[in-house]
């Protein structure tokens, strides 16, 4: 019996980025997993499922302060302190339960997040859970500051805060999950905003390009009227974006693209089933170290002597 129960091509901007970054790792997260929670699967299947389960301190990171924001925004009397719990509750609880609850979690993966340092390393090392927290306490102090949370708590209309979105473009449904999308109170312009953890990178202003389309497209707004906004809140600075309809044009034609390469994938476009996983080469990298996927990667080598770097 075939794995593959989604009869339909779900296109997102990570899933594309996944697939550019590395095959091998596409194949496992969109469709070598598929059918893993199920008794009857081949035991690859299931470790191929396990293995999408695990999350990086990073991403895990990420989620908590997007969490705590979203709470703020909901809730403008939260104190720092308030936001800082919410934080370290989910950091701790991932890190205890990682630790203390392997097993328990081995026997049922949505018991709780395993953290992937955790998983393959055993630790985290005393200087990166520093890091950790000084990350937390910049991203908290500069939020204080920052323009775009201002004008959301100030009366502005917000439209959606961190939901995920479903869109079609050109017949294909897209999801898209915009961190904040809301009009100003005094000019009644749309801002999108996605807040940021981490360092930036190139990728990102081709990921608000294309939230920018969604909401173009979907509310029929004129791109004029749109601003996009990236909110660094561990440096505290901010980049603001303006597109025009030659810009819509090519982030129509991106999503296209990526959605053709993504059916060069399959076996039978129809029906969403791929070719077979050794048309899925691996692509060798420093991002091999952050993969959910080397314990089947790279069984090969030490991972130990590969020791994940502290949080960038």
């Amino acid at each position: 019996m075939s794995n593959y129960n989604n009869a339909e091509l779900i296109y997102s901007h990570s899933r594309a980025k996944m697939l550019d970054n590395c095959q091998r790792a596409y194949y496992f997260n969109y469709y070598g997993s598929v059918g893993g929670w199920r008794q009857d699967a081949t035991q690859r299947t299931k470790q191929i499922y396990k293995l999408k389960q695990l999350q990086g301190l990073n991403a895990i990171l990420g989620e908590a302060i997007h969490a705590a924001i979203t709470q703020l925004i909901i809730n403008p009397a939260m104190n720092d302190l308030d936001f800082k719990r919410i934080i370290n509750k989910t950091i701790h609880l991932s890190y205890r339960n990682s630790l203390d609850k392997k097993q328990e979690w081995l026997n049922n993966h949505k018991l709780f997040k395993m953290l992937m340092e955790i998983y393959y390393f055993g630790q985290i090392k005393m200087e990166t859970q520093q890091a950790i927290i000084d990350k937390i306490e910049a991203c908290r102090t500069n939020l204080c500051k920052c323009k775009s949370l201002f004008e959301i708590t100030s009366g502005s209309n917000i439209l959606t805060i961190d939901e995920l979105k479903e869109y079609a473009v050109n017949g294909h449904k897209t999801l898209v999950r915009i961190d904040a999308l809301y009009q100003t109170k005094n000019t009644g312009e749309y801002v999108v905003v996605d807040w940021k953890s981490g360092k930036g990178s190139a990728e990102e202003i081709e990921q608000v390009l294309l939230y920018v389309y969604m909401v173009h497209k979907a509310l029929n707004v004129p791109v004029e009227a749109i601003e996009a906004r990236l909110e660094y809140l561990l440096s505290g600075d901010s980049a603001s974006f303006r597109f025009n309809a030659q810009d819509m044009q090519f982030a129509e034609k991106i999503i296209v693209e990526d959605i053709n390469k993504m059916q060069k994938c399959l076996l039978d476009v129809d029906k969403n089933v791929p070719l077979p996983e050794v048309y899925f080469p691996m692509n060798k990298s420093s991002r091999c170290k952050y993969c959910n996927y080397q314990e089947l990667c790279l069984s090969n080598i030490d991972l130990h002597n590969n020791s994940l770097a502290a949080i960038s």
